[in-house]
């Protein structure tokens, strides 16, 4: 089992909940507002990940590496050429290992939330949700988040 079981969960929550999120971006920005969310009521992330700010906004290596163990079983990853780059697109995957793994019903809801109030919105527009709040704001490439 991987060391980021509540991450993993989410993500394969997320994903089934959408039936798709385009970009790796875009999952990470979700993820993240919802553990900040969690982070503004308890005082600290609900899942495993650790945020930094980073190129492209807040970064944990801990949902990249769960997207590559859950690739293939709990989401599927698929990749195609841009101009741009590689663009993702993440899909619900067939099967689980993750059956034993709960998330608080509270969590849920706001990963619901953010999904929903985020998932078609123009990237730009999300990114510009996130550098806005103070917090990010006050931090420098690299520094720790929802500490």
């Amino acid at each position: 089992m991987i060391r980021t079981p509540k991450l993993c969960k989410a993500l394969e929550r997320l994903v089934t909940h959408c039936g798709a999120v385009d970009g790796r971006t875009r999952i990470l920005k979700l993820v993240y507002l919802t553990d900040k969310a969690w982070h503004a009521r308890h005082g600290e992330p609900y899942t495993e990940a650790h945020w930094f700010r980073w190129n492209h906004g807040p970064f944990a290596r801990e949902v990249m590496s769960a997207l590559e163990w859950m690739d293939g079983v709990e989401i599927v990853q698929r990749e195609r050429s841009h101009s741009n780059g590689t663009l993702y697109t993440y899909l619900p995957g067939d099967r689980t290992r993750l059956s034993d793994v709960k998330l608080d019903p509270e969590f849920e809801r706001l990963l619901l939330e953010a999904a929903k109030k985020w998932r078609d919105v123009p990237l730009q527009g999300l990114l510009k949700h996130v550098y806005a709040d103070a917090t990010f704001d006050s931090t420098v490439f690299g520094d720790p988040l929802l500490t």
